[in-house]
């Protein structure tokens, strides 16, 4: 495993013929004498050599409405359950109903011994 991370960041801008000409030499060079690094590349090269389908012409027509649809629900007010108090600690982790539950067993007993 190669750990040149500065290697690694430029090889999709090496793929892409986009670096400077001594970034160049030096991506070439350590591609020369690393495995991972030349597979990495190969595996670039092959995800952007696949072509990307388009979704036709259905997909970009309900875009807006979908979009619009996400953006209104994010402001519509949250349903409310018909008791939250009660829904909220209903869901308590467990060890605060084992804490209530032995607060309950010592005021229970107390009242006895009493």
């Amino acid at each position: 495993m190669c750990n040149d991370n500065t290697i690694q960041e430029l090889l999709p801008e090496y793929l892409a013929k986009t670096l400077d000409p001594g970034s160049i030499t030096r991506v070439e060079q350590h591609l020369a004498s690393c495995e991972d690094c030349r597979m990495e590349a190969g595996l670039l090269r092959l995800i952007a050599e696949d072509p990307v389908p388009d979704p036709g012409d259905a997909f970009w027509a309900g875009m807006p409405d979908r979009i619009y649809g996400e953006l209104s629900a994010g402001n519509r007010p949250k349903k409310r359950i018909l008791f939250p108090d009660i829904s909220s600690w209903m869901f308590m982790p467990r060890l605060a109903w084992a804490s209530a539950l032995i607060i309950v067993i010592a005021a229970v007993s107390w009242f006895m011994v009493r």
